[in-house]
């Protein structure tokens, strides 16, 4: 279970900005009559770095950005994990399995977007199963999120939604 998992980018169910999207992905319309088929849950997309925590093989809990391992002490952007790990890693390390993932925004540092009012500089919004291959639904996210003490991104909107609405 040590193998680097890096967070898929979420693609645009339609563009809104200004002129052509950069490198992002938006959803052809066949794609997001799809998506929009069943019952949706929509939630807050933050502004900070992208958080990956999960159980190294001998048992320590380990943190990653989008594309490597992180090495502590933490710096920069990150260097406020250092107490948040101290604050929240024995919890984590007792009650992760190890086939788990907890992907999150980590919203200590100011990017675009100033957040005075976050409950939690780490905020979960995915957890990945490396043996079952799939990320988890949020009601089941939200229950271990419970148990493990951690805030999860506020909830916008769940049920039947379509591009007018």
């Amino acid at each position: 279970m040590s193998d680097f998992y890096r967070y898929p980018h979420m693609p645009h169910l339609v563009w809104l900005g200004v002129g052509l999207p950069r490198d992002d992905k938006v959803l052809s319309d066949a794609e997001a009559k799809a998506l929009l088929s069943a019952p949706v849950v929509v939630e807050e997309k933050l502004d900070g770095a992208n958080l990956g925590l999960s159980l190294c093989p001998d048992g320590a809990l380990r943190a990653q950005n989008r594309g490597q391992y992180l090495v502590a002490p933490y710096t920069g952007q990150f260097s406020r994990l250092n107490a948040w790990l101290a604050q929240h890693g024995r919890t984590l390390t007792e009650g992760l399995e190890p086939n788990l993932m907890l992907f999150g925004e980590w919203c200590a540092a100011r990017h675009t977007v100033a957040y005075t009012g976050l409950t939690d500089w780490f905020m979960l919004f995915d957890v990945y199963d490396r043996i079952e291959l799939r990320f988890w639904s949020a009601r089941r996210r939200d229950e271990l999120a419970a148990r493990l003490g951690l805030r999860v991104v506020a909830r916008v909107f769940m049920g039947r939604a379509t591009l007018a609405n």
